[in-house]
């Protein structure tokens, strides 16, 4: 399942999550908003959030002070995400 992580340079609390991705070994795709600019307008449009970082798992979208309140525990949201996200695929097959 591919991690989508909206970003910006110079973003401390983007560096943070992509640090505590890297260190749970959760792989992702790093979007900058500034070099995805027209992607990054239609994703916050459509969330009506601009808070970074942003990161969405298909159809899930973790955003800063509505799906956490902090960098830990979005780190932590996310890899229960992804967690019971494997979890379910197994008792599929």
């Amino acid at each position: 399942m591919e991690v989508i992580m909206f970003t910006m340079k110079g973003c401390p609390h983007c560096d943070k999550l992509k640090k505590i991705l890297n260190e749970n070994n959760i792989s992702f795709v790093e979007k900058d908003v500034d070099v995805h600019e027209q992607v990054y307008d239609n994703f916050s449009k459509a969330v009506k959030s601009e808070y970074l970082p942003a990161v969405v798992i298909g159809k899930q979208v973790f955003i800063p002070e509505r799906s956490f309140k902090t960098i830990e525990q979005a780190g932590k949201s996310i890899q229960n995400y992804l967690l019971e996200q494997s979890h379910r695929g197994n008792h599929l097959s």
